[in-house]
């Protein structure tokens, strides 16, 4: 379970995680919250594949881009991530359906 904490403060923000990270069935340290540039930060939990995936395209966003810009440009990512994520899904609950016929049609 992750948990990441964001409180206001008069001057602005504080942001903070567990430093749990799981790739598979291993368990180390690492960091939640990173830098997306010098007045933005970011956060994830979930499957570190998926995490450095989105990492990948957030780094190569332009710094001076507006909040809205990139907002949008965030937003496009999120949404390419999810219908991969998605896709995944059903490409593995298809093939965990398929085998599963298999191995019933061969028991008969």
């Amino acid at each position: 379970m992750t948990l990441i904490l964001v409180l206001p403060t008069r001057d602005g923000i504080v942001m903070a995680s567990d430093g749990q990270v799981t790739a598979g069935m291993v368990r180390t340290t690492g960091q939640k919250i990173l830098c997306l540039n010098e007045r933005c930060l970011w956060a994830a939990s979930g499957e570190l594949a998926l995490i450095q995936r989105v990492e990948e395209r957030l780094k190569i966003l332009p710094s001076n881009a507006s909040l809205q810009q990139l907002r949008d440009k965030i937003c496009e990512i999120v949404k390419h991530m999810l219908c991969y994520k998605s896709t995944k899904a059903w490409n593995w609950i298809w093939r965990k359906e398929s085998s599963s016929r298999t191995r019933s049609w061969k028991r008969r």
